[in-house]
């Protein structure tokens, strides 16, 4: 039989050993929880790096792109340099386009516009298509 009155050391000890059982509890818990937040941290640093390198081979890409903008930016002034057509030669033009508007042939255009026979029929085949 149990005796019915515990000392008090009897009844610390009781209350030391559940805390202490409580707390092992706990600590197992927490090393699960930490063992899973491991798991993620490293899941989401393998991400992370992914994203690093897409950037930096977007970076490459768009450093490229930037590149050929500015030689094509650069080829079409060398283009407009060299342009085929003075101010003349583009007033010429629209009095051609307007004679051929009015029914001029590409006779009439290299009679009185001074165009090769070619540039003038044509001015005139485009003219004719257009209406």
């Amino acid at each position: 039989m149990l005796p019915l009155s515990m000392s008090i050391e009897q009844i610390i000890l009781i209350v030391v050993a559940a805390v202490l059982l409580a707390g092992l509890l706990i600590i197992k818990q927490l090393r699960k929880t930490i063992a899973t937040l491991q798991l993620q941290s490293k899941a989401q640093q393998q991400k992370l790096n992914q994203l690093q390198q897409n950037q930096d081979a977007m970076n490459q890409s768009i450093v490229g792109m930037g590149r050929k903008i500015r030689q094509l930016t650069e080829r079409l002034g060398e283009a407009e340099q060299r342009s085929l057509f003075t101010p003349g030669d583009e007033a010429s033009y629209q009095q051609a386009a307007r004679l051929v508007s009015l029914g001029a042939s590409a006779r009439e255009l290299v009679e009185n516009c001074g165009m090769a026979r070619a540039e003038a029929e044509l001015l005139v085949s485009l003219k004719g298509r257009a209406h």
